[in-house]
């Protein structure tokens, strides 16, 4: 099965629907075609365009262990992969930024972009900034922009090998949207 979706969690889910076809009975060359075949679905690697040479990609991963799986993905690309990162909900990046900064320091460069909240009220002590510090401590590329600051910085930085990803449940599809000009 050739699969036009990158990453091991892709793999495994195009082996579980053709372990299911299989027990259904179903046609197995249909299967596989199908699969060879299956973009994915909206906000999971959703491809918004090309700039140049440079991918531009979103995807909904907002949970650590979401956002390693596909930072993973990006980097078996070969390209250089800068992430634009957006905590989701207050309360779980209380509980969650210390892994959600190291699964992003997978990412060549990580922007941090704006909590999306979901209509929860700020924590006091919690914010971006706590991301890109851990990000910086552990010597990574990492600054803090809200979503126009993070659009217009990528497009003036832009290079033909980069792999721009958006990561996030909330509204960071925008800086993808905005770069290609949707």
């Amino acid at each position: 099965v050739q699969l036009i979706i990158p990453g091991k969690h892709n793999v495994l889910n195009a082996a579980a629907a053709l372990c299911a076809a299989h027990l259904h009975e179903l046609d197995m060359d249909l299967a596989v075609a199908s699969l060879s075949s299956f973009k994915g679905v909206g906000r999971r690697w959703q491809e918004w365009g090309r700039i140049g040479g440079a991918l531009i990609i979103d995807d909904y991963a907002h949970h650590p262990t979401e956002v390693e799986a596909t930072l993973t993905a990006a980097k078996h690309t070969g390209r250089r992969v800068r992430a634009v990162l957006q905590p989701h909900r207050w309360v779980r990046t209380a509980r969650h930024w210390p892994a959600l900064a190291d699964a992003a320091s997978l990412a060549d460069e990580i922007i941090v972009v704006d909590i999306y909240s979901a209509g929860e009220a700020p924590i006091a002590g919690v914010s971006p900034q706590l991301i890109v510090q851990r990000l910086q401590n552990g010597g990574k590329r990492s600054s803090y922009h809200d979503l126009n600051s993070a659009q217009d910085y990528l497009a003036s930085s832009l290079e033909d090998n980069d792999l721009i990803i958006t990561l996030g449940a909330g509204d960071v599809w925008r800086v993808a949207a905005g770069l290609v000009g949707s």
